[in-house]
């Protein structure tokens, strides 16, 4: 058989049984992570997004996909050399056709890796039992807003009013006794938590609080169906009192200080902790 440098080469018999593992490398990994990819990721969300605007494309590209297959296969058969190697020796700018086909692919490359992790982290959730939730954002929801509320000084009575009052109905929700009053309660103190506020506290309850449940509205609604947190999980966040020489300080007392700025005697009377 001749090549294009008019060079004869002999074809090699293919490897069988076991010799056959000794030619898998890193373009069989490449292979397999590529293969049905773009089926799995792309184009269903191509699909949802566009509906049948696209088809055409699609028709394309089948097209395409099997005249290249076919082509590049039949010149690795004939010349006994990798594409990519006849792609090297292309008129022009050395290498410039292997650049072509490998930036785009090191780019698709990249979300399709995170793209198979997802999909496997997926089939794993479906496969194991359990909930993948360890902790419940209506418990984040109302520790943040405690925290907030009693570090309110009470100058500004929206704020110390109002950040009190959605800590208590998140605390309803979050043990259980919370109806969809209390939702009412919170939506309407977020309206008004801001009103001549003289520092930035109230500002962070209102956009702290509006974004949670405004983001994750089915967990507050799991909350009120179930009558219970669906998922509890005490863990309280204290309050960081020093930062200095990467050494972190804690108040371990937080969760005993009250909206007055006393303490309760034990951390079992501390509001936080009666769950």
């Amino acid at each position: 058989m001749t090549n294009r440098d008019s060079k004869t080469q002999a074809m090699r018999r293919p490897p069988g049984g076991w010799q056959r593992v000794g030619w898998l490398g890193p373009g069989f990994l490449w292979m397999v992570s590529a293969a049905g990819s773009g089926e799995l990721l792309f184009t269903p969300r191509i699909g949802a997004q566009y509906g049948y605007a696209l088809v055409w494309a699609l028709l394309v590209a089948v097209a395409l996909k099997w005249v290249v297959n076919r082509e590049v296969g039949r010149y690795t058969v004939v010349t006994g050399e990798a594409f990519l190697q006849g792609a090297h020796r292309l008129a022009g700018p050395r290498g410039w056709a292997v650049w072509m086909l490998a930036l785009p692919q090191v780019v698709v490359a990249v979300a399709t890796i995170a793209g198979l992790a997802g999909a496997a982290g997926t089939a794993l959730v479906l496969a194991l039992p359990g909930d993948i939730r360890v902790w419940t954002i209506g418990d984040v929801a109302y520790r943040f807003s405690r925290f907030l509320s009693i570090e309110s000084c009470g100058q500004c009575p929206p704020c110390k009013l109002g950040s009190s009052a959605i800590t208590e109905n998140l605390e309803r929700i979050e043990t259980g006794v919370g109806d969809a009053g209390d939702l009412d309660v919170i939506t309407g103190w977020l309206g008004h938590v801001t009103d001549g506020n003289r520092c930035y506290l109230a500002v962070e309850e209102q956009t702290m609080v509006t974004s949670i449940m405004r983001a994750f509205a089915e967990e507050f609604a799991e909350h009120l169906e179930l009558g219970r947190c669906p998922r509890p999980r005490r863990l309280p966040i204290p309050k960081l009192i020093d930062l200095a020489d990467g050494r972190a300080v804690y108040d371990d007392s937080f969760w005993r200080k009250q909206p007055d700025w006393t303490y309760a005697a034990d951390d079992q009377d501390a509001p936080a902790h009666r769950q």
